[in-house]
């Protein structure tokens, strides 16, 4: 299941989201902060975790709805609404440069 979202372990997940903090740096965007457990955080369509529970990762498929605890619902989810409005309305885009 990793490789359907183009991770091949938990240590590219993590080196994922210090990838987005330390390079990338998207101004006003909110990333997991705990590399140790599996909180989602979810901010302009920007989904992270720490880790993913691989024995939810199946049934999480599953339930594509906002607010859930897993990774892929709410990575699914952001995915189905086919654009982020809110960087748009909230001035994110002007922060980015293209």
């Amino acid at each position: 299941m990793f490789e359907l979202i183009g991770l091949e372990n938990e240590t590219d997940i993590n080196s994922a989201v210090a990838f987005l903090r330390e390079a990338v740096i998207l101004p006003g965007v909110t990333l997991a902060t705990n590399i140790n457990n599996n909180d989602v955080a979810v901010s302009y369509g920007v989904v992270t975790t720490g880790t993913v529970d691989t024995g939810t990762l199946a049934s999480d498929a599953v339930k594509i709805a906002q607010g859930e605890k897993g990774f892929v619902s709410n990575f699914a989810y952001e995915v189905s609404k086919h654009r982020n409005y809110e960087r748009e309305l909230d001035g994110l885009t002007a922060k980015v440069a293209y």
